[in-house]
């Protein structure tokens, strides 16, 4: 759940540069005998003809300077990061609900 609400944020606060890029966001959950991880991916792989890959993800999300003239107003770098900073506790709340619920079976 903790998940599913921070890709919900971060995607309203990342770029449209295309329908894909917000599109193709996710978040994977895994669940191992040690515990529980979970992750929120954005990924724009863009493809250069010597065969290398670089992924814009990556520079929109950290690199300022990128967005000089955002596209569209209300995005921004750190789109991932800012949110997950501000409702931190709100994802430790879930977090916490889940795994009392879990207890109690």
């Amino acid at each position: 759940m903790a998940m599913r609400e921070l890709l919900d944020e971060a995607k309203s606060s990342a770029p449209k540069l295309s329908g894909e890029f917000r599109q193709k966001a996710r978040f994977e959950v895994v669940t191992t005998s040690y515990g529980v991880s979970g992750t929120v991916i954005f990924s724009a792989l863009k493809h250069y003809k010597r065969g290398w890959a670089f992924d814009v993800a990556l520079k929109l999300h950290e690199y300022p300077k990128a967005f000089k003239n955002p596209s569209t107003p209300g995005t921004g770098p750190k789109f991932l990061e800012r949110p997950l900073k501000a409702r931190s506790a709100r994802y430790r709340e879930l977090i916490a609900t889940e795994i009392a619920k879990e207890l109690r079976k």
